[in-house]
């Protein structure tokens, strides 16, 4: 069995938004994946559970979400970044994460989703490649 954590933008986003962006993820994997991972779990990493009163008093509530968004990290077999991962930087983090810890992990293509967008798809090695983490 394998443990998929899925990685997403969630600030700003609606229970019901997060809910359908994680359906994509979902059948993206099912679809473009489930060859190379056909026994395959998906992390409940969704968290609409209020931050403690500490967190939020201290303006950092996100961080108390990536916090436990990272624990559940560190159960996953793989990661998948959805198409809207870097534009979160919890995911930015979660993807650096991912290259120290050596997670293996899946970015999402958005063209696959949106024919008005032909060939964009982002990918954060670029980036990181020549830094020293």
């Amino acid at each position: 069995m394998t443990k998929v954590f899925i990685a997403q933008k969630m600030t700003g986003l609606t229970e019901g938004e997060v809910m359908k962006n994680r359906e994509v993820c979902r059948e993206y994997f099912k679809e473009y994946l489930s060859e190379e991972y056909p026994d395959v779990e998906f992390i409940d990493n969704y968290t609409p559970e209020a931050a403690p009163k500490e967190a939020v008093e201290t303006t950092h509530e996100r961080l108390w979400y990536l916090g436990h968004s990272l624990q559940l990290l560190s159960t996953a077999d793989l990661v998948i970044f959805a198409t809207d991962a870097p534009d979160a930087k919890g995911c930015v983090v979660e993807r650096m994460i991912c290259e120290m810890y050596g997670i293996p992990f899946i970015e999402m293509e958005i063209h696959m989703f949106n024919p008005m967008i032909r060939t964009a798809c982002w990918n954060l090695a670029h980036h990181f490649k020549n830094q020293e983490i």
